[in-house]
């Protein structure tokens, strides 16, 4: 991740953001304590990825030792989002605002 200071905040809950950065374009998504920066078509792709997952939540539930939860790969390198059912709604919901807030931010900046 580059070095970035200054953004552009489409949402924040108390579960995360989503952001974009000045500098560098990139899209911030904080969930829980997991961050990452996106090109815009990833975050389209996280959007739709998380959206899917929703329609198919009861064959998507895992068991751990954490409890119930929904595992979401998010890189090539075994990385994971582990998110219960509700945070997993939180996240869609967070993220379809931000994604909303970030087409305002296009035509309002034409």
């Amino acid at each position: 991740m580059r070095k970035c200071s200054e953004f552009d905040l489409f949402h924040e809950s108390h579960f995360g953001y989503v952001s974009r950065c000045k500098n560098c374009n990139d899209i911030h998504v904080q969930i829980g304590s997991f961050l990452c920066a996106l090109s815009e078509e990833s975050f389209v792709g996280l959007c739709d990825e998380i959206n899917r997952t929703k329609k198919e939540i009861a064959d998507r539930v895992v068991k751990t030792p954490a409890g119930d939860k929904i595992l979401l790969a998010v890189a090539r390198y075994n990385l994971f989002l582990s998110l219960s059912p509700d945070e997993l709604y939180e996240t869609a919901e967070m993220l379809q605002i931000g994604k909303y807030m970030m087409e305002v931010d296009k035509i309002i900046q034409g």
